[in-house]
């Protein structure tokens, strides 16, 4: 059976697939991202099929809106529909929902923007830059989703703005 565990502690499971699942620009470093799950700021949920590890969602409560940061599940796990049903969980449990996912230009950015729309997200339909998590990164460009939140311009303007100060702590980028 598949379960969702909030945790305040990320274990060395967790730190592996954390760093294995995401390139480096779309990811901060560990220390910074358990400093920001210190303080509670950042959430974490550990996904468990039959009380064993599988994956991890870091996410953030902000204001009218959870963002999921980060989503993996161990290679070993995929394909089975597992992650349909933590999107499901998960969205059960949250309301209104938003991420980021990679541009679709490559077979795995396309798969995975057609995993979160069978889950029920869109794409604004505006330009959107993930802010570097480091300096001297480039801002990357990307497809901001979102999940029962309305689609306007100013709707945008607010979910870009609070990302880009409470989550990356800069000022928000215009598009």
């Amino acid at each position: 059976m598949l379960s969702l565990h909030p945790s305040t502690a990320a274990a060395a499971d967790v730190q592996l697939l954390f760093e294995s699942s995401f390139p480096l620009a779309e990811r901060r470093d560990w220390e910074p991202q358990l400093q920001f799950l210190d303080e509670g700021r950042l959430k974490l949920s550990l996904l468990q099929k039959d009380g064993t590890f599988i994956g991890f969602l870091f996410y953030w409560p902000l204001d009218g809106f959870t963002y999921i940061e980060h989503f993996a599940i161990l290679e070993s796990a995929r394909g089975a529909g597992i992650g349909s049903e933590v999107m499901a969980l998960f969205c059960d449990t949250f309301h209104a929902i938003v991420l980021e996912v990679e541009l679709p230009d490559t077979k795995d950015a396309e798969r995975r923007l057609r995993f979160y729309e069978r889950a029920g997200f869109q794409a604004f339909p505006y330009p959107y830059h993930q802010p570097p998590y480091r300096q001297g990164e480039r801002p990357i460009d990307m497809l901001l989703l979102y999940k029962n939140m309305g689609d306007g311009h100013e709707v945008f303007r607010r979910v870009r703005s609070e990302l880009h100060t409470r989550v990356y702590i800069c000022r928000p980028y215009e598009s």
